[in-house]
């Protein structure tokens, strides 16, 4: 078993020579064979070891395995750090599965260890038989290729140096070096779905292949080994497909994924996912939902996903966010010249009267005739029933069909800087002047309007005053 063992970490180049390894231990028979046999590679590795051990609170039997384990860790000088947690206090709170309020809680302990203490990566006592049971419980529930894969030997900091191994090899293996350990009395509870796979549809699949746990670690490695390729390659769609990312928004090009196979489809929908909200607990209604969405027609559409995420179709874009950004309503009376800073977008535009005579083109700016314009002039949001009148364009326009002709998405249409005076509207900085105030011929006087950087501004000389509550644009 020992050789065993070692062949399988070798292969996958699971410890390198100094690694801090911090071990998760219970008590039980996987745990204890875990903790005896690193303590045997020890020196031949160069490693150091380390215990972590929770406490969940869940059996009378609880806290006489935490001492029995700092015990045999004080015998063989290991460091042993052990947490107590009410497991099933935090299922209650959090909506989770005791199962799953026990795996959170763990593998943060184990998280927090490793960022206070400097231990490089975590190992599990997982085995062949988990794997087998991992790969039927997903294969219930309608898995794909990357649930197939079940329990990977390392999953970014966490490394399975058993899971090569069977459960009686370890059995076998911790009578024969008289190792101790606790049995949980919860693993015979038929309550539990492992459990029932484990000790009802095991046994009942070994009359069709009496080596169905190997060959569910089959299936396992040959399901790793294709989501690997399909992974490569979904990572250079993804790179395609990608507009921008953020740590709270992640745009994708719809037309480009709509390009796409199905397969690539859905794994591109649970990259984004999983990117804002970790990577399990999609299931293929979720993925689905979104792809729905994304194919169907029309200029904006939302749907609201579990975890609290939202996914918009905005025009040619698919757009995932974990919150739905409300931009406020602004307006700014405009001191000429002067800045003006918009601090709920961010951005500052500088506004300054050129005589013609002395006028010359420069990129980044935009004109109007200044002596066409009513004045006090306003820097705001757009409004209800706005209207303006486009230059190329006869008559005038609602701002709100403007911009759908434009295909400019909803939730960005309140950041457009609207250039007006009391009655008028002027401009849409970016986008679109109106008609009444081109510079031409009989011109005079420019105004010119320009977006700065914020650190080209000297603060000391910006003139952006937020209008009173009684001015009569608010």
């Amino acid at each position: 078993m020992l050789n065993t063992v070692k062949t399988f970490v070798d292969k996958h180049h699971m410890i390198q020579k100094k690694d801090k390894i911090l071990l998760a231990v219970s008590g039980g028979p996987d745990s204890m064979a875990l903790l005896h046999i690193m303590e045997g590679f020890k020196k031949d590795w160069e490693i150091e070891i380390g215990v972590a051990h929770l406490n969940h609170q869940l059996r009378p039997a609880a806290e006489a395995e935490m001492q029995y384990v700092k015990s045999y860790c004080s015998t063989q000088g290991i460091e042993f750090y052990c947490r107590t947690v009410d497991i099933a206090d935090h299922a209650r709170r959090e909506k989770k599965t005791i199962e799953e309020a026990g795996r959170d809680q763990r593998y943060q302990f184990f998280k927090e260890l490793c960022c206070q203490f400097g231990w490089q990566k975590v190992a599990t006592g997982h085995h062949k038989d988990d794997r087998a049971e991992t790969v039927l419980m997903h294969l219930l529930r309608g898995s794909g290729v990357k649930g197939l894969r079940s329990i990977m030997p390392i999953s970014g900091s966490i490394i399975r140096p058993l899971l090569a191994v069977s459960k009686s090899e370890i059995l076998a293996y911790l009578d024969l070096n008289a190792v101790k350990y606790f049995i949980d009395d919860s693993n015979t509870d038929l309550n539990y779905l492992r459990n029932r796979i484990r000790y009802e549809l095991l046994p009942l699949l070994k009359n069709y292949n009496p080596q169905i746990i190997s060959g569910l670690n089959q299936l396992a490695d040959i399901a790793e080994a294709e989501d690997l390729v399909l992974e490569e390659e979904t990572e250079t769609k993804w790179a395609q497909l990608i507009i921008s990312e953020e740590a709270d928004r992640i745009v994708l090009d719809n037309n480009k994924l709509q390009a796409l196979m199905r397969a690539y489809k859905r794994r591109i929908v649970q990259k984004a996912l999983a990117k804002l909200h970790n990577q399990t607990g999609w299931s293929l209604h979720d993925v689905d939902y979104v792809l729905d969405l994304s194919s169907k027609a029309g200029p904006a559409k939302r749907i609201n996903l579990p975890k609290g995420i939202i996914v918009s179709k905005q025009y040619e874009k698919l757009v995932f966010s974990t919150s739905q950004t409300e931009y406020k309503s602004f307006v700014y009376e405009i001191s000429l010249p002067g800045y003006v800073r918009i601090e709920e977008t961010g951005e500052i535009f500088s506004f300054k009267i050129v005589p013609r005579k002395n006028f010359q083109i420069a990129d980044g700016e935009t004109y109007l005739d200044y002596d066409k314009l009513e004045r006090p002039l306003f820097l705001r949001s757009r409004r209800d029933g706005d209207r303006f009148e486009p230059s190329h364009m006869m008559g005038s326009k609602k701002l709100k069909d403007f911009f759908i002709d434009i295909k400019l998405p909803a939730a960005e249409r309140n950041k457009v800087p609207v250039l007006a005076s009391r009655q008028q509207i002027y401009a849409l900085l970016g986008y679109r002047l109106s008609r009444n105030v081109l510079v031409d011929a009989h011109t005079l006087n420019i105004l010119v309007v320009k977006k700065e950087r914020t650190q080209e501004i000297d603060s000391g000389s910006t003139k952006a005053a937020s209008v009173e509550k009684d001015n009569p644009l608010c």
